[in-house]
C-alpha cells in the first residue's frame, strides 16, 4: 500500500476535527452569571403563608453560585425572565420566573412548591427549549410568590 501526502494530511485532519468534537462537546457548562446587583449580597425571603419566608439567598461575588436556602446552586442558564438554577454537583434543575429591575435592592420570583426540581442527566450546555417548558413549565404544584430584600449590612471603619 503506497502512503502519499495528501491521505497523511487527510487522516491527520480527520483526527483533529474528531478530537475538537470530543473537547468541545465535552465542555462544562454554559457561562451564566447572577446579575451585577445580585453578587457578594445577600437576601432575605418573604411569602405568605410559605416556609421560604425567613430563608436567605446568598450570591458569591463571582456571579456564577449562590447558597438558595442552604443549597448550593449555580447559575446555569438565564432565558428571558426565566433563571435556571443547577443544584451543584448534582442532575437537578429549578427554573424560577424572576423579576428584577437593575439597581434595585430587591426581587421577586416564583416558585411551584417548595423544593421543586427536575433532572436531567449529561446536560452540558444550555436547555433546549422541550427542557425548559419542562423545568419552567407548571406543573400542578402551589404557586408560591416570593420577596427577595437585599440586607443592609453596615461595616464600621472607624479606629
Amino acid at each position: 500500500m503506497e502512503y502519499r501526502l495528501g491521505n497523511i494530511n487527510m487522516k491527520i485532519v480527520i483526527y483533529l476535527t474528531f478530537y475538537l468534537y470530543v473537547v468541545f462537546t465535552g465542555q462544562s457548562e454554559a457561562d451564566c452569571i447572577f446579575p451585577c446587583g445580585f453578587r457578594n449580597k445577600t437576601f432575605d425571603l418573604y411569602a405568605d403563608d410559605s416556609e421560604l419566608s425567613g430563608q436567605i439567598w446568598t450570591f458569591n461575588a463571582d456571579g456564577s453560585g449562590a447558597t438558595f436556602v442552604g443549597d448550593p446552586v449555580n447559575c446555569f442558564q438565564i432565558s428571558e425572565q426565566f433563571l435556571i438554577l443547577r443544584i451543584e454537583k448534582s442532575p437537578y434543575f429549578v427554573c424560577f420566573p424572576i423579576f428584577y429591575t437593575d439597581g434595585q435592592s430587591n426581587f421577586t420570583f416564583v416558585i411551584q412548591g417548595f423544593g421543586n426540581s427536575k433532572e436531567f442527566e449529561n446536560v452540558r450546555s444550555a436547555l433546549n427549549e422541550s427542557q425548559l417548558c419542562e423545568v419552567c413549565g407548571e406543573n400542578g404544584a402551589e404557586i408560591i410568590t416570593v420577596v427577595a430584600i437585599g440586607k443592609v449590612i453596615h461595616i464600621n471603619n472607624y479606629q
